[in-house]
């Protein structure tokens, strides 16, 4: 007889999950978030600890590029003393400020270089021209009109042109100085002084005391005005002995008036001031 098949054994059933208590499931989870929370204070800790570290406060200045007057002995003097941070901390847009409020410094860019050293690239103001001030000391004119102030002992160019005019009108004065540069240049003599009166009149002194009114207009005519006295007054000069020009008037309409070393005279009889 052949074996009876056997009955396969029931299948035991799946035991139910098993759930911790709630008080130790708590119990758990503030356990946890206690090693977490300890961690990262420990973590902080560590950090602060570090960044702090005397190794990280800025010990050098460096210049990116030489300038004309400031050195990296200079500057580390003014600027580390101020400091109020470390590689990790200190804001850079506040030494940037302070280096600008230096003279000479028009603008200036700061970065740092790992652990403390600091780098500074300047780019200094350019002297022009001075700007004459009603009691007070010169301004300086930067190429671009814009007005500075230093010690004008720290100058190097003796003979820079002084302007004069109105407030707001140095970059102005100084194009106007520009342009006349070359067209007084047969007289041979620099100028030494530029004015634009608030009437809108100019005024030019050359470097042997001369006096030019030149008068109003814009700056074409104040040019082309000029420009025609400059041509004929070394021919009215030469008839008198090249004698030195003393005082000119432009602000004719026909003609100029001018005063030679010991003598007065005028280019044209009929002219007439209209200016």
């Amino acid at each position: 007889m052949s074996p009876a098949p056997s009955t396969p054994a029931p299948e035991a059933p799946e035991p139910k999950g098993w759930r911790l208590p709630l008080d130790l499931h708590l119990m758990r989870l503030a356990a946890t978030t206690m090693v977490s929370l300890t961690a990262a204070a420990a973590l902080v800790s560590a950090g602060h600890w570090l960044v702090h570290r005397p190794m990280f406060a800025f010990q050098s200045v460096r210049l990116a590029a030489p300038v004309l007057h400031h050195g990296e002995e200079s500057l580390a003097a003014q600027i580390l003393p101020r400091l109020q941070g470390n590689f990790f901390t200190q804001d850079l847009s506040l030494v940037r400020q302070q280096v600008e409020a230096m003279a000479w410094v028009r603008h200036a860019t700061v970065s740092k270089i790992w652990p403390n050293r600091l780098v500074i690239q300047i780019d200094e103001y350019q002297p022009a021209a001075l700007w004459e001030r009603e009691g007070a000391d010169p301004l300086v004119v930067d190429p671009q009109g814009r007005l500075f102030e230093v010690n004008l002992g720290d100058l190097e160019d003796e003979d820079l042109p002084t302007l004069s005019g109105p407030e707001g009108s140095p970059a102005e004065v100084l194009a106007m100085w520009r342009r006349l540069t070359p067209v007084l240049a047969p007289l041979k003599a620099p100028i030494h002084r530029v004015e634009l009166s608030d009437r809108g009149s100019w005024q030019v002194e050359l470097d042997e005391s001369a006096v030019i009114q030149i008068g109003r207009g814009s700056p074409e005519e104040v040019q082309l005005r000029t420009e025609r006295f400059a041509r004929s007054v070394g021919q009215l000069s030469g008839r008198f002995q090249h004698r030195k020009v003393e005082y000119a008037d432009l602000r004719h309409n026909e003609g100029y008036a001018v005063r030679l070393a010991g003598m007065t005279t005028t280019d044209n009889a009929k002219a007439r001031k209209s200016r």
